[in-house]
């Protein structure tokens, strides 16, 4: 740009090349920018400095947390964002005065610390662009001038100086240490990358006669790759470091941090071959590197970030599980809680001596200063333990309420908190990027290890398994649910490689050897053909594992055959038109919702969703509810606008109204015992008996439909009816990979003498033949006469062979319940009771009473001669039969996880969603 031009100052030239200004050129537009602001009009509003947008430049300091993670440039870069707002459209400026005037004082200081940085460059351009729009043109060529005069006195020689930084140089500095790992990619902030101070930088080319630029990097596309097998183990010298390592004593800083010998352990001070071995070239890496990318700068050796790498590194959990549990302990010891678990230090704490008391006087000063300092160390602590407290209460609210953490860089949110304690006013709540990074990760890990000792003292534990996909990011999440229905997530495990069931077997491997297979009673997941062959591969190797298919996605799929018969296709369709009209029109919906008030209708109309359970019973089901309504609109002219369907089905004195109304309620006639079913299924307390049982309870419903008389189904609907929801009952109680359904209601004392056992199936075709005469009694024949021989059959088999498993896993855990039992006489003793049970005979004939089944179950346990059945359904009615869990954990993960909302990823989402139960507690 040529001085004393009336063009405003530019870094790109017309060739495309970013031109980085001399220093002489940025000291003119200082001068002309302090000018500038000084010369604003007095259209703008003046403001004083302590209610101005721009007060924190008076006296500006970066956040030192910002300068840490991403460099002093980078934090000036966001504070000026924060204050300024996005230059997409040009940069604003909304007042006048003794704050906006500091930026010139603010920018001049990090120019000289950081000479040629493009970033600061840009917002002294900005500034006097935007400056220069609100002067008028004497004023901007009085400036000119002056700069112009400068320039030709000072005639500065730009040969020495000039720098060309290639796109392909860069490209290949950067490509040395670019190699992260796509789990350490999920943990990076969705906000862009600052640029770095000048010390940090790749090295610069010098070539003479060449103009300042810097040309454009090219952006590189991501390729996702596949993550690394947990089996792999990382070479212990790495080919792309030298074998000199850097020298300890470099390391320990004579200012600063204090060392930290676990830190040593944890990542490896390296430099790459081929490479001069400068402070920019020098870089600490993760121990596991040869597997692991991560990667830190000389001058970001921080512990926080060290510790939180090492807790999501999979290759270091399984490669060197004790260091990495050591990793886990010092990082939860960050979290808010963990600080302000021990007791308040007493003023006996090392270092404070407490002097003898003494009959001496003492003068009134002295005796004031001595107070002072005694009282010190317990002003200091309840100063500190009253800011852990707020910053536990901030991780808290924001986890419970899924509020993005980046409210927390709003002013308004420093101000509420200088209102509510005015006492801290020298307390800054923690921005956004310290939540995400720091707090809500390590309360999350502090979480995790308190779960880890809640578990300790429980047996038949849940696992339940469930993969969604947040954005581009794929997450598996893994439950773990008590007896008494305690909900933990224990893993939320971001994966991009491809997503075989050998991965789910082995994440699901990876959980059970940290539980204890002891520990473990059964694993639960939908039925996808990843997830089954998975289950179907841990229970072979694990046979004390019960194999579960979730309940609630049978119950759907039959549900959606039925929707999908050809009956129900045209009211389906315009039910659908309805909806979609409704949905884009505004002015329908709310003459819809007058007309809801004037008739008393409480819920509008529901949408069809993707992702719910019985979706369309619950959209026909609204779709009744308000049809009064739409009759209403239809006779005043509402809908005289709306398509021709809509028009048709809503004119309530036609045959095409009747007859879409009556298709309405027979859809939901249908499919309304099944939701009912389904809804119970959901719920975190229902049991392996559940299952059985509300499938006959909707199955004898739809058979009381199907029977009345002059009802509203022919009688070849009714065929294809019975036939698709008795193959989905067959798949569901009679073929499941563990026979355990019908065991599981059996053991429920208030089913096993109802005559729900003679026929499985209410709406199946059953052939029943004479026994024949005469036949001898065999294990297998049935005590009672409300059980049939082949249910009495599948009843005893399941129960022996859960024995068999547990007795085969007690020869290798002394700890075991059954360690002592003797396999043959465990096996008598098991069919012995079974008869006693069934027969109602002592001592099984108490009734169930208040208790649950499971705690009456537990009475008998306590007992020596019932102890084997009581083991055995114990271990049933303690697994939980769905994996909703993982569902409610998606739905949330669902809401929390929005790019334009939150900027957040998937990583911090997994961590709020893991602080939930600990928050609700």
């Amino acid at each position: 740009m040529l001085a004393g031009t009336t063009q405003k100052p530019r870094m790109i030239d017309t060739d495309g090349i970013v031109r980085v200004l001399p220093p002489s050129e940025v000291k003119l537009l200082l001068t002309e920018l302090e000018a500038l602001l000084a010369a604003l009009p007095s259209s703008l509003p003046v403001v004083v400095a302590s209610e101005s947008r721009y007060s924190a430049l008076i006296g500006f300091t970066p956040d030192l947390e910002l300068v840490e993670d991403i460099g002093e440039v980078g934090a000036v870069n966001t504070a000026l964002e924060r204050m300024f707002g996005h230059r997409k459209d040009g940069l604003k400026i909304f007042e006048c005065g003794k704050s906006i005037e500091s930026i010139v004082s603010v920018l001049e200081k990090y120019l000289k610390r950081y000479p040629g940085d493009i970033i600061l460059q840009k917002w002294l351009i900005d500034l006097v662009t935007s400056a220069r729009s609100f002067c008028s043109r004497r004023i901007i060529k009085q400036t000119e001038k002056a700069r112009e005069a400068d320039l030709k006195r000072k005639c500065p020689d730009m040969s020495d100086n000039s720098i060309t930084i290639d796109s392909e140089d860069e490209d290949e500095e950067a490509g040395d240490f670019t190699d992260i790992s796509d789990d350490e990619a999920n943990s990076i902030p969705s906000s862009p990358p600052q640029r770095q101070p000048n010390s940090h930088r790749p090295a610069a080319r010098r070539s003479l006669g060449k103009p300042f630029s810097v040309r454009k990097k090219q952006k590189l596309k991501k390729i996702a790759k596949p993550a690394q097998s947990y089996d792999a183990i990382p070479d212990k010298h790495d080919p792309r470091f030298d074998d000199e390592v850097y020298a300890l004593a470099t390391m320990v800083s004579h200012g600063g941090a204090p060392h930290n010998e676990l830190a040593d352990r944890l990542v490896i001070s390296c430099y790459l071959k081929d490479k001069p071995k400068t402070d920019k070239n020098h870089h600490f890496w993760c121990v596991a590197s040869s597997l692991c990318g991560f990667k830190l700068a000389n001058t970001k050796r921080q512990l926080d970030q060290i510790l939180r790498h090492s807790v999501r590194c999979p290759i270091l959990c399984y490669w060197k599980p004790e260091l990495y549990a050591q990793a886990e302990v010092e990082y939860a010891q960050h979290a808010p809680s963990a600080k302000l678990a021990p007791e308040a230090l007493g003023p006996n704490q090392e270092g404070t001596t407490v002097s003898a008391p003494t009959m001496l006087p003492v003068p009134a000063e002295q005796h004031a200063s001595a107070v002072k300092r005694f009282f010190a160390p317990f002003a200091d602590q309840a100063k500190l333990d009253t800011i852990t407290r707020i910053n536990l209460a901030v991780v808290r609210l924001l986890c419970s309420a899924g509020m993005p953490p980046r409210i927390a860089d709003s002013p308004d949110w420093t101000r509420l908190f200088h209102a509510i304690a005015p006492r801290l006013l020298g307390y800054t709540p923690p921005s956004s990027t310290t939540l995400c990074d720091k707090l809500i990760p390590a309360e999350a890990r502090q979480a995790l290890l308190n779960m880890r000792h809640f578990l300790a003292g429980y047996h038949n534990l849940s696992l339940s398994i469930d993969g969604l996909t947040e954005g581009d990011q794929p997450v598996y999440t893994v439950h773990i649910c008590t007896p008494d229905r305690h909900s933990f997530l224990l893993r939320g495990d971001v994966y991009f490689g491809s997503h075989t069931s050998a991965y789910v077997t082995e994440l699901l491997d990876r959980v059970i050897e940290e539980i204890g297979i002891e520990r473990i009673a059964s694993v639960v997941s939908d039925d996808a053909s990843v997830m089954k062959k998975a289950r179907r591969d841990l229970v072979a190797k694990y046979p004390t594992i019960i194999n579960l298919t979730n309940p609630c996605h049978k119950l759907n799929l039959c549900i959606q055959d039925i929707c999908s018969d050809k009956m129900f296709n045209e009211v389906i369709e315009s039910m659908r038109v309805i909806l979609t009209h409704f949905n884009h029109s505004t002015q329908a919906t709310g003459k819809l919702n007058v007309n809801r008030r004037l008739l008393n209708i409480s819920n509008g109309l529901k949408s069809i969703g993707k992702t719910r359970f019985a979706t369309l019973k619950i959209s026909a089901q609204s779709l009744i509810d308000c049809m009064p309504a739409l009759y209403m609109m239809n006779n005043d002219g509402d809908l005289a606008y709306a398509p021709e369907e809509v028009q048709r089905v809503t004119c309530g004195s036609s045959i095409s109204a009747m007859k879409f109304l009556f298709g309405l309620k027979k859809l939901v006639s249908a499919i309304d015992p099944l939701a009912r079913a389904l809804l119970c299924l959901e719920s975190s307390h229902s049991t392996i008996g559940d299952n059985h049982i509300y499938w006959l309870a909707a199955m004898s419903m739809l058979e009381e439909l199907f029977q009345t008389p002059d009802g509203a189904f022919t009688e070849s609907e009714i065929s294809r009816l019975r036939v698709k929801i008795t193959c989905r009952f067959e798949e569901t109680i009679n073929e499941p990979p563990n026979d355990v359904y019908i065991l599981g209601s059996f053991g429920d004392p208030r089913m096993r003498n109802k005559r729900i056992y003679h026929k499985l199936n209410p709406l199946a075709v059953l052939l029943i033949l004479p026994a024949p005469q005469g036949a001898p009694r065999t294990a297998n024949s049935s005590p009672c006469s409300h059980l049939s021989d082949s249910v009495w059959s599948r009843i005893r088999r399941v129960s022996i062979s859960i024995l068999k498993a547990e007795l085969m896993l007690a020869e290798r855990l002394p700890s075991h319940p059954l360690t002592n039992y003797d396999a043959q006489r465990a096996k008598n003793e098991l069919d012995s009771l079974l008869v006693q049970y069934a027969s109602s005979l002592y001592p099984f004939d108490q009734p169930l009473g208040n208790q649950t089944v499971l705690e009456y179950w537990n009475m008998f346990y306590m007992r020596p001669d019932t102890k084997i059945l009581a083991f055995v359904f114990m271990k049933l009615f303690s697994v939980i039969p769905n994996s909703m869990n993982d569902e409610r954990t998606g739905s949330r993960m669902t809401f929390l996880y929005s790019k334009l909302r939150s900027r957040m990823d998937v990583t911090s989402g997994i961590c709020k969603s893991s602080l939930q139960p600990a928050v609700a507690g």
